[in-house]
């Protein structure tokens, strides 16, 4: 999600009166948020940064700018809280009379999974192995441990059995995918063992032959996996009716909204449907998101 708070800039010593802070809305918001944390379920995740705050200690900010993610098991709750936050933000906005909006500018789904196929990749799995790490990669995997605090076993050892219905994790946009044809991955770890990710250790171990040889052996299991879709009518008739099982009743539909045509990330002189304030132009005349809150100084309106 994407937050803005849009004030009135004033000198803070000599007339602070004048001014409407963009950051006092951002910080009631965000103080929102996190007394929101005691009352989702235990399956939620919610976390921010603030992108833009001011730009001098002495001067009222008149802009602030918030990013945050939120993460459920399933779509459903997701936008319920997404739903949540954005009052949060409309909120701030009236508190501190300034102007608040909130768009939620990208979504993904949860990863449907696929008993079948999942059965399958781990036969092959078993069959492949994993990979062969050398006496010398075993000890680097030791010292990162070590680093990290952990008993320095190295690499895992053995092939772990299939999980249950996945209950945590990161996010990534194959969700989407599963919910439109039968769909099932690998993981084959690139780190140490008990190293988190997003640390300069799995960094490490991932750019090493440890990473490379994991690709490897992942790349084999999913070949050997496709061989068999390919080949193999009953394989697909059991995925397929255990996706629409999983699928009954529900009709996919991107939760991204149809006013973003191109990734969020993109520099402004990529963007074909121009720049991040024509962006808003468009949310603020109703073709999009969320705008809300009262103008600087008390006059308010709606979007």
């Amino acid at each position: 999600m994407y937050i803005e708070f849009t004030g009135e800039k004033a000198h803070a010593g000599m007339y602070s009166w004048k001014g409407r802070s963009a950051l006092d809305a951002a910080e009631i918001f965000l103080h929102s948020v996190n007394m929101m944390r005691e009352h989702v379920e235990p399956t939620a995740r919610v976390h921010y940064i603030i992108k833009e705050g001011g730009k001098a200690v002495n001067v009222v900010p008149d802009h602030a700018v918030v990013l945050l993610t939120y993460r459920d098991l399933e779509r459903e709750r997701v936008e319920k809280g997404v739903a949540w936050i954005k009052d949060m933000a409309k909120g701030a906005g009236l508190a501190t009379q300034t102007e608040a909006m909130a768009v939620d500018y990208f979504g993904l789904h949860d990863l449907l999974p696929n008993k079948p196929l999942a059965d399958r990749m781990q036969k092959h799995f078993q069959t492949v192995g994993l990979p062969k790490y050398t006496a010398e990669e075993q000890a680097f995997a030791a010292k990162l441990q070590e680093a990290a605090g952990l008993k320095p076993t190295g690499m895992a050892k053995q092939i772990g059995p299939i999980p249950n219905e996945p209950t945590k994790g990161g996010f990534t946009d194959v969700g989407d995918v599963s919910y439109i044809t039968p769909t099932m991955g690998i993981a084959v770890s690139a780190v140490p063992q008990g190293i988190p990710l997003h640390t300069w250790m799995a960094t490490a171990s991932h750019g090493t032959s440890i990473g490379f040889k994991a690709a490897v052996t992942a790349s084999k299991v999913l070949a050997l996996t496709g061989i068999d879709i390919l080949t193999d009518a009953e394989l697909r008739k059991q995925a397929k009716a255990d996706f629409d099982k999983r699928t009954e009743g529900y009709t996919y539909k991107s939760p991204i909204p149809d006013m973003i045509k191109e990734p969020s990330g993109l520099p402004d002189d990529m963007r074909s449907h121009g720049t991040r304030s024509q962006l808003k132009a468009t949310i603020l005349k109703g073709e999009g998101d969320d705008s809300f809150g009262p103008h600087p100084h008390g006059h308010s309106h709606n979007y």
